[in-house]
């Protein structure tokens, strides 16, 4: 604020003007003369009190114009969001006239309300006027949107509809409606002819869009030509002809690719050739059409050398003909052909079962019957011929007995990994579905299974079919219940884990020595095997020591459950409980005296197929002779790798033993259950009564075994 000058004077004045001070005195005398000496001093003092109740006035009123200001702002925040012109400015007046009132009320003065009154309003007309031009920026978006909609909804209907109607006023519909724009001045009249020019293009670009999202090959192949899409031109056409291109490609490899794999089935798939070469040029076409008359050629060569014996491949591989004319094509294929049967010999080492099903007629037949069958009855039947055909066809194209599988590789993985995800009491339940799922092919199931990390405790509660052993089995089957007893045993001071474990072993020793003479080609398969059966029984054992029984008693309980459900022979035993059946006393003597019969009187009557002698001074007939020698001898019934029954084996003079085989290829093999006299893989039957007890004394005479000889 401006300060108030001071002014000296000589006397002393009679009266002071309120709020000012002065440094001066005027005396009495002489007072007429002395007022009007001053008058020019007076009036400056006035005029600057007016100027300064002014300024006053003013910021007055400025103040209530800034507090105004906020709600005035608050309310064309508001009412600019419309795309009403009209109503937005009549509310915003009605607004305004309220807030211009209620602050003009706080007015200290008249002065200060007229002030603040013409200054509001001032400021509303910009506000009002800020409000009107956003208002119609909104409306004419509002506008534009709404006919962009109509435009892409007269367009959808024109194209997809089934009405005819729409699709015959389609164009016209769209010039109405940018004639309506042209006449509302949403659009001028340069982009009104413009759009009206492009309605053809416009059209057909979407129509295109269309075709190329339902099928991108036919639209590639369509927008080629100059007949379809005539209104796309120039660069609009070629850039959505490469559009078209690279849409279709991906989908034109992923076609090119099934029919080839396809081709080799007995239902390819179809495929548009010409397609393939305007879409994907004529060197990926060349080589598409150099592999088709590759598969063709050689389909039928694959077909056999999957489905023959195996060491029957290499004479199909050279029957190929190489045709002078197309030599190097030619000599390609037949390595292909090499390639399959390296690629079946894989498949039968590792995965045989994946072998069969993908590649054997019967199985596939089999496979898809009981895949489209409905009746759970009948599909549950037809389910075990199609795991028997499985395991048919293994063994005709010779898989070695043991190495035959139930299912493929990644079935089997998984499911292990089922049967360990269940409780205790599901598991035993899931081997019971199973069991009812796979019939007799069950124990062949298990075995491979176990092949795939299946605990021992699932094989042993199927073998043993034993409701209390499968309860004891199962709940110590996992880390926890086995690391608590582990504690235990380590905390105990009755007896160590591995003196426990000696213990089990010591029972079950015989039981072993015949679980490693039924694998006699994979040793170390049984070795784990019966490691396995050790753990489980020494932790049922541990498990009763730690509910208080004597150790001795609790070994022989726990081993007891796997020695006193079997008959232990020498070099096989017979499972008391097959099938969920209990086998009677005198099936099990039945099995015992047919195969030392077999083994001593019928072994002529078996056809087994005939050894070739490595020796030239030894004939193959000379050797044979020997071998059956050997097999009266030496000869022995071990377990089959399923569990079902016994095969005949013969130990060799390098002191490994080797199954027997007749002519054909089959094991000479009983299953537990077979109560007939019938001799295996013939049809003779075997006369007990003929033979005599003399007979049955019978000591065979010992001749060498030649130890040089190979199949």
């Amino acid at each position: 604020m401006p300060k108030i000058p001071t002014f000296t004077a000589q006397g002393t004045p009679t009266a002071e003007a309120a709020s000012i001070k002065t440094s001066f005195q005027v005396p009495i005398s002489g007072v007429g003369s002395t007022v009007a000496a001053f008058e020019p001093v007076i009036k400056s003092l006035t005029d600057y009190y007016t100027k300064e109740q002014a300024v006053v006035d003013k910021t007055k009123a400025l103040e209530l114009e800034n507090r105004a200001s906020i709600e005035l702002e608050e309310t064309k925040s508001r009412l600019s969001k419309s795309s009403d012109p009209i109503g937005s400015s009549n509310l915003f007046l009605e607004y305004s006239k309220i807030i211009r009132e209620k602050y003009a009320n706080e007015a200290s003065s008249p002065s200060v309300k007229n002030l603040f009154i013409n200054n509001y309003l001032t400021e509303e007309k910009k506000y009002l006027s800020t409000i009107v031009t956003k208002n119609r920026e909104n409306l004419i978006q509002d506008r534009v949107n709404q006919d962009e909609l109509k435009e892409k909804r007269m367009i959808t209907n024109g194209l997809y509809s089934d009405n005819q109607l729409q699709k015959e006023t389609l164009y016209s519909d769209l010039g109405v409606l940018y004639e309506s724009q042209r006449n509302d001045l949403i659009i001028d009249q340069d982009t009104y002819f413009k759009k009206v020019r492009n309605i053809p293009s416009t059209v057909q670009k979407l129509e295109f869009k269309k075709d190329l999202n339902l099928n991108p090959v036919e639209a590639a192949q369509r927008i080629k030509d100059i007949k379809n899409y005539p209104d796309i031109l120039g660069e609009d056409r070629l850039r959505l002809e490469a559009e078209a291109i690279s849409d279709a490609k991906p989908v034109i490899k992923d076609n090119a690719i099934n029919y080839l794999a396809t081709l080799e089935t007995d239902n390819p798939i179809q495929i548009d050739k010409k397609a393939v070469k305007d879409i994907m040029g004529n060197q990926y076409y060349s080589d598409f059409i150099e592999k088709e008359t590759g598969i063709i050629k050689t389909k039928d060569f694959k077909k056999q050398i999957y489905n023959s014996k195996l060491g029957d491949e290499t004479k199909i591989i050279e029957s190929f003909e190489i045709r002078p004319e197309s030599a190097a094509f030619d000599l390609k294929l037949k390595q292909d052909l090499v390639n399959t049967a390296s690629q079946k010999a894989k498949l039968a080492k590792e995965d045989p079962a994946s072998l069969v099903i993908g590649y054997n007629p019967v199985v596939k037949n089999n496979f898809n019957d009981y895949q489209q069958e409905q009746d759970p009855t009948i599909k549950d039947r037809k389910f075990k011929k199609y795991i028997s055909s499985v395991v048919d066809a293994q063994e005709s194209i010779g898989i070695y007995s043991d190495n035959i599988k139930v299912l493929p590789k990644a079935n089997a993985v998984a499911t292990v990994q089922e049967y360990n995800s269940k409780k205790p009491q599901e598991k035993i339940a899931y081997l019971q579905v199973l069991e009812n799922q796979y019939g007799d092919n069950y124990g062949r199931l298990l075995t491979q299974l176990s092949e795939n990390e299946l605990p021992i405790t699932a094989k042993l509660v199927s073998y043993l079919n034993d409701q209390n052993f499968a309860i004891q089995a199962t709940s110590v089957d996992s880390k926890e219940e086995r690391k608590r007893l582990d504690q235990f045993l380590k905390d105990s001071d009755k007896i160590s884990k591995d003196e426990l474990r000696k213990d089990v072993a010591t029972e079950l020793s015989k039981f072993q020595e015949i679980i490693v003479k039924s694998n006699p080609f994979n040793t170390e398969k049984a070795l784990k095997e019966i490691s396995d059966i050790q753990e489980v029984v020494t932790y049922i054992a541990a498990n009763k020591i730690f509910a208080g029984k004597d150790s001795s008693k609790a070994v022989s309980e726990a081993t007891g459950y796997i020695t006193n459900n079997f008959d232990l022979k020498d070099t096989y035993f017979i499972p008391k409980i097959y099938n969920n059946d209990r086998l009677s006393d005198s099936q099990r003597q039945h099995i015992e005296r047919k195969a030392n019969i077999i083994k001593e009187f019928y072994i002529d009557k078996l056809d087994i197929a005939p050894f070739k002698s490595g020796n030239e001074k030894i004939t193959d007939d000379e050797l044979n002779k020997a071998i059956k020698v050997q097999i009266q001898k030496n000869g022995m019934w071990v377990n089959t790798a399923d569990g079902n029954g016994i095969v005949l084996a013969v130990t060799l003079s390098d002191g490994s033993i080797g199954l027997i085989e007749n002519k054909k290829g089959e094991l000479i093999k009983m299953n537990f259950d077979d109560s007939s006299f019938k001799l295996p893989t013939t049809n003779e039957n075997i006369d007990f009564k003929k033979i005599t007890a003399d007979q049955r004394k019978k000591i065979l005479k010992s001749e060498p075994l030649i130890s040089l000889f190979s199949r």
